[in-house]
């Protein structure tokens, strides 16, 4: 998408939420510096449009809330994962031929 409004071939992002957009707050910055030079003219999500001339503090608190999700939800998934590990249990799909087993928690084979 970023190399298609680089290259001028789009000048419009439709989404659903800020938070769809980056993953971190380089492509957040990428993003929110092509909005101000006008690159991106117009951002589509189902809540408000953001345009290169307003909305830069909005999208730009929307943007750093997005990213903290990420971070809080890396956080909490890992918790998950190592509490599972603790307890022996396993944290993933089963090998190939193995199944899980709901009571113990264990894979069985």
């Amino acid at each position: 998408m970023m190399s298609k409004i680089q290259n001028n071939e789009a000048d419009g992002i439709l989404c659903w939420d800020i938070d769809r957009l980056s993953r971190n707050p380089m492509d957040s910055g990428i993003i929110h510096w092509f909005l101000q030079e006008g690159k991106i003219q117009s951002i589509h999500t189902k809540e408000q449009e953001y345009r290169p001339n307003d909305n830069a503090l909005l999208f730009s608190v929307k943007s750093g809330m997005a990213n903290q999700y990420i971070l809080d939800l890396k956080k909490n998934v890992w918790r998950g994962v190592e509490s599972r590990l603790m307890k022996g249990w396993a944290y993933s799909l089963p090998p190939h031929g193995y199944l899980n087993d709901q009571e113990t928690k264990t894979i069985a084979c």
